[in-house]
Formats: C-alpha cells, structure tokens, sequence
C-alpha cells in the first residue's frame, strides 16, 4: 500500500512538472522593422510668416507701474541701510559678547566693511614716486 501511495505521489509530482514546464507563456521574438527616409532638399522651401498686430497695454496695466521717483526713493533707503553696516562696531565689543562663533564672525565682518566704506583713500602714486621706490628697492 506504501508503495502505490508512493508512486501515485511521484506520477502526480512529474505531471504537475510537466505542465508548467510546457504551459510557460510563448514569448513572440520581437521583429525589428527598418524604413527608409526619403532625402528631401529642404534649402528650397519657401516659409510664409504672417503679421502679427501690435498689442496695446491697458491702462490697468500702466498705472501699475511705479513712478521713477518712487524707484528713486527705495534706492536711496537700500543704500542708506548699507552704510549703516557695522556702525559703532568694536573688536573689543564682539569678542566680549555672549554670541556664537558664527555670530560673531559675521559682526566682525559687517565692521570690517564699515571701516573699508569710512576710511579715507589716499591719493595714488604718480609714475615717477613707483618708479623713485623701485630704484631705492633695488639698491640695497
């Protein structure tokens, strides 16, 4: 009885193989299809452009825009804010505040930038003081 229970398992496992080794899906091979391109002189064609009307803006549209005195003003404020960067600023001041490193860094660099707006520019030198330094560099 083993032994027919046994077969009848094995029969059913080598059918049940078969089948899904034949029931796979066939897969179509793909065909690749080339066509050929007719060559065309197109140095010959010829292209019709239409006129386009001029579009007017409204007067909505116009009265949005600022007036130049306006820009003006906004400008001067921008710049105003500018130099004021870094005013009153010192060393002592920065190292001694209870800030961040990072926080400090930038304060350092905003005085920085209020000495380089505030420092009087010396005159430049002529041609014959550079080259007057230059003969006294090269003598020693």
């Amino acid at each position: 009885m083993i032994k027919f229970l046994l077969g009848f398992v094995a029969i059913i496992v080598v059918l049940l193989a078969a089948y899904m080794f034949t029931n796979k899906p066939t897969e179509t091979a793909k065909k690749e299809t080339i066509s050929k391109v007719k060559e065309q002189d197109v140095s010959k064609t010829e292209i019709e452009v239409s006129k386009v009307p001029e579009v007017k803006a409204s007067k909505k549209v116009l009265s949005v825009v600022k007036p130049a005195k306006d820009i003006k003003k906004k400008i001067s404020e921008v710049n105003s804010n500018e130099t004021s960067i870094g005013k009153g600023l010192a060393l002592e001041g920065i190292e001694n505040a209870d800030l961040s490193d990072k926080e400090k860094e930038r304060m350092i660099d905003d005085m920085v930038y209020d000495k380089d707006l505030n420092t009087p520019h010396e005159p430049t030198l002529g041609e014959e003081e550079i080259l007057k330094i230059i003969n006294e560099d090269n003598k020693d």
